[in-house]
């Protein structure tokens, strides 16, 4: 391999003008290959973390979406919502919502038996639909179900009815929503006929109201087709 000459300029050696250009060439390659490699780099983490936060979203997503309480008692509910829509279904295209279906207990407790009230006790004195206030509570609320005498686990009516007021569990016992004035909150509760008192031309709001009834008449609400089924008398 032939040796470069060095060029004598002024009295000192020096490199040829050909060997410099390439060497500034070679090093502003290398600084380009450097910057290159600089940049692929951050592009490469930029796009790990992009992935990384598109992950830790879906993390939180999924946590929130099946690693809650509130998350499962949602699912359990849709799926047995979905269940139960098959078993309940009505030949006019009503079926009564989950939280009814809640309601209907193996037992029958708290009005939730689906076995039809015919002939209506003659001692029932109020229907389904009649709306009343509390007499000592002072609240709200409507009818969408009774009992000839409190069907309620033992542990419930004992609480419900301690001594002195024993004789109230043989009286008839009615199912009610509970009104509230945002119409979002779903109260309900089972409650002697003697602290009823029934009002009229007053309307109740409860998020469970379209699963029970269909209109307003002025007086009462009327039932849907499947609630009439069970109390044809009322």
């Amino acid at each position: 391999m032939a040796m470069q000459r060095l060029v004598r300029v002024d009295g000192e050696f020096s490199v040829p003008v050909q060997v410099l250009r390439k060497r500034c060439d070679w090093r502003a390659e290398r600084e380009r290959e450097r910057e290159n490699a600089t940049v692929s780099l951050r592009l490469h983490c930029l796009s790990n973390i992009a992935i990384l936060q598109w992950l830790i979203n879906k993390w939180n997503q999924f946590r929130k979406s099946y690693l809650t309480l509130q998350a499962w008692k949602d699912w359990l509910k849709e799926l047995s919502l979905k269940e139960r829509s098959f078993e309940n279904e009505d030949p006019l295209g009503e079926s009564p919502a989950f939280e009814v279906l809640l309601l209907k207990e193996k037992n029958g407790y708290f009005a939730g038996s689906l076995e039809h009230r015919s002939p209506r006790p003659p001692n029932v004195k109020y229907r389904v639909g009649q709306v009343f206030r509390h007499k000592h509570e002072g609240f709200l609320g409507v009818i969408v179900g009774w009992d000839e005498n409190a069907k309620a686990p033992p542990d419930w009516l004992n609480e419900r009815y301690p001594s002195g007021l024993q004789d109230l569990k043989y009286t008839p016992h009615y199912k009610v929503l509970i009104h509230t004035n945002d119409g979002t909150t779903s109260e309900m509760d089972y409650i002697a006929e003697e602290v009823i008192v029934t009002l009229t031309g007053i309307q109740v709001h409860h998020p469970l109201m379209p699963s029970f009834f269909s209109s307003f008449d002025g007086e009462q609400y009327l039932m849907l087709s499947w609630l009439k089924k069970v109390y044809p008398h009322d």
